[in-house]
């Protein structure tokens, strides 16, 4: 940086002689110069305007009592604090004392980087502006986000869908009182209800009540819409209804487990079929093992035990006792397919049930139950005190009547 970039090109040409004042200086006496032509007369010391004091804001690291020798400078620049300008005066005197051309160059260099100090903290302050308003928009923009996909997802709720009893009938297949008696049943007290939720999917899964989401399970089973579409309609993403879809069921089923749905045996006669009524009128359970495929296990130890002959095929195998209208009454658990008809009837807890249920009184000793004929379980159920029946069979090249 040269001289010239800081002091203007107007100050390089102003001088004044220390000798046109009287005592070769200026003094609060005598501030003006004495006169240099004839006739100017010598100006009144009491008409004197007083020197104004401290005309020049200094850098306070400027010592105050430092003093210029008069008698060997010449020449001196004095500078005003007005608008922040030099301006072309000659040296300066505050306080009777004299400033040095160095120290005001020292101060204009100073002046100079604080300017541009200023300017850059200027354009940090801009910058940081700008982020701010891009933050301020973005968080604006999600929660208007939030607030339309609350709006949109709102409609499909249970509170708005039971309002029309055919509709919530048509996606749950129970009226609002029903749905609400199961409900009541699931959720005795939603501050303890025992769902176990991943820890990562609490906050998402937690945007629909209780309700809402048993409400979203049997509407799946009841309808099997994907997990897009109840995504959709419920305006969550489709792994939080996978999630809140697998969390229900897994409860539902120690639930409901917990349920006896062995209907008495005045019930089932009052509903028998009548031929099936006079056929068989104290046979109240037919039994039958139903298998699942799936896929060729990788261990040849799994392999051999999921098998099954009557599928040639890998399989699971389970239990299913109905009553003799076709409703459902036990549902066992699922077996390799390779277990036989005698082992899944004792191990999948069927027969302790019958022995639980002539306990109770909702079968009696003697009563029947009845299977196909590869059923090879006659002496298990004698042991419960009951009887096996097993419908003929047509003969090979006859029709049954």
């Amino acid at each position: 940086m040269s001289l010239s970039d800081i002091i203007p090109e107007y100050l390089a040409s102003c001088f004044m002689c220390f000798q046109h004042f009287k005592n070769n200086a200026p003094t609060g006496d005598f501030p003006d110069p004495l006169p240099t032509l004839e006739g100017e007369s010598t100006p009144n010391p009491r008409r004197c305007r007083p020197p104004q004091k401290k005309r020049l804001f200094l850098n306070q690291s400027i010592s105050s009592d430092r003093e210029t020798d008069t008698e060997d400078t010449d020449i001196g620049i004095k500078v005003h604090a007005e608008g922040g300008m030099l301006s072309s005066v000659a040296s300066v005197q505050t306080d009777g004392k004299w400033i040095e051309p160095m120290e005001i160059l020292h101060l204009a260099i100073e002046n100079k980087d604080l300017q541009q100090q200023t300017k850059e903290y200027q354009q940090q302050i801009q910058t940081m502006s700008l982020a701010y308003n891009d933050f301020h928009n973005k968080v604006h923009k999600n929660n208007k986000d939030e607030q339309t996909q609350v709006n949109i997802g709102s409609d499909f709720q249970v509170e708005n869908v039971k309002q029309d009893d055919k509709e919530f009938k048509y996606y749950t297949g129970f009226t609002p009182d029903q749905f609400r008696a199961i409900y009541k049943f699931m959720v005795p007290s939603e501050s303890e209800i025992p769902i176990k939720l991943p820890s990562n999917r609490v906050n998402e899964v937690m945007k629909l009540t209780w309700e809402n989401q048993l409400f979203l399970t049997i509407v799946k089973l009841r309808q099997d819409f994907d997990y897009n579409d109840l995504g959709y309609r419920f305006h969550i993403s489709k792994q939080t209804v996978s999630v809140i879809f697998t969390c229900w069921i897994k409860y539902m089923f120690l639930r409901l487990g917990e349920l006896s749905i062995w209907p008495s045996r005045e019930i089932i006669t009052v509903n028998m079929p009548p031929k099936y009524k006079q056929e068989f009128p104290t046979t109240f359970g037919i039994l039958d093992c139903t298998e699942i495929k799936i896929n060729k296990p990788s261990s040849l130890k799994a392999q051999s035990q999921t098998y099954s002959e009557y599928k040639a095929g890998n399989t699971l195998k389970g239990l299913v006792a109905c009553d003799p209208r076709g409703s459902v009454k036990f549902a066992s658990m699922l077996f390799s397919g390779g277990i036989s008809d005698k082992d899944i009837f004792t191990r999948s807890g069927f027969q302790q049930m019958l022995l639980d249920l002539i306990e109770e009184g909702y079968l009696k000793k003697g009563d029947g139950l009845m299977a196909d004929k590869g059923f090879n379980i006659v002496e298990e159920v004698a042991k419960c005190g009951l009887v096996l029946n097993i419908p003929p069979f047509a003969q090979h090249g006859q029709q049954m009547s």
